[in-house]
């Protein structure tokens, strides 16, 4: 295939999902503004570092500028025309398809996330000789919830996808727990 082939092929690809991807950008924005909303409302101790509004101040910063690049990225890519070719394409065939099919399976498991969040309450301590180990039941259900998404939509299998879950979380627990000296939340 000659060079021109190459790049033409390739720029269809990054055409094909970048409606979805303008639409994923917009659902992360509004959840981080509410994060950010919400963050807004807590009482703030002597220290910012300690304050319990940081973690989501940071998720929500964190996420709102990835949304960003997310959607600059898709509305580069044709997001634009291509969402008005499955509206269009939607309102002949009837159905909606494997994707909402899969944006369906994610609100679900987030839905689980939340809630199991709230009715599993837990926090195991252990003394070490350094510093006292800390292990909530938040960090389990996130490890278990980000496994079960990557294990389905990820082809890395799945121990990768559970090392990639227990690593993520616990480096972020550790961050916040440790750094910030923020407890993560067990109980409510």
């Amino acid at each position: 295939m000659s060079e021109a082939g190459q790049k033409s092929s390739s720029s269809r690809e990054l055409r094909r999902g970048s409606g979805r991807d303008f639409i994923s950008a917009l659902a992360i924005a509004a959840i981080a503004v509410l994060a950010l909303i919400g963050a807004a409302g807590f009482d703030s101790p002597e220290r910012w570092t300690t304050a319990p509004g940081l973690l989501p101040i940071v998720v929500g910063c964190l996420l709102l500028a990835m949304s960003l690049v997310l959607a600059l990225s898709a509305w580069r890519g044709g997001a634009v025309r291509e969402l008005s070719a499955w509206l269009r394409g939607l309102s002949q065939r009837g159905s909606i398809g494997i994707e909402a099919r899969r944006t369906f399976v994610v609100a679900l498991a987030i839905s689980v996330y939340v809630v199991l969040v709230g009715l599993v309450n837990f926090e195991w301590r252990l003394p070490t000789p350094l510093f006292e180990f800390a292990f909530s039941s938040y960090e389990l259900v996130s490890m278990a919830v980000v496994t079960c998404l990557f294990g389905m939509f990820w082809t890395g299998g799945w121990l990768r996808s559970v090392l990639i879950a227990v690593v993520g979380t616990e480096f972020i627990a550790w961050v916040f727990r440790y750094g910030f000296a923020i407890p993560m939340p067990a109980a409510f």
